[in-house]
C-alpha cells in the first residue's frame, strides 16, 4: 500500500485487488483446501451463533415465568 500526501490534504491509496493478493500469498494448489477449511469454519461459527440464540431466547423465556408459591 503506498499513500502519498499532497498540499490540499488529499490522499491517495493504491491497493491491491484480492485476486492479486491471493496469488501472491499461496500457490494455486492450496487453493481449495484453504476454501474447504474458511467454508468449515464458517458453518461451525455460524451453527455457534445459532446455539447461542436458541439458548440466550429459552433462558430469557424461562426468566420471564412466574413460579406459584405453595
Amino acid at each position: 500500500m503506498q499513500v502519498s500526501n499532497t498540499h490540499d490534504f488529499t490522499v491517495a491509496i493504491e491497493m491491491e485487488t484480492l485476486h492479486e493478493r491471493e496469488s501472491h500469498s499461496r500457490g494455486e494448489g492450496d487453493k481449495t483446501e484453504h476454501s474447504r477449511r474458511d467454508y468449515f469454519i464458517g458453518v461451525c461459527l455460524l451453527l455457534v451463533v445459532v446455539l447461542l440464540w436458541t439458548l440466550s431466547n429459552f433462558v430469557t423465556q424461562v426468566s420471564m415465568v412466574k413460579i406459584p408459591k405453595i
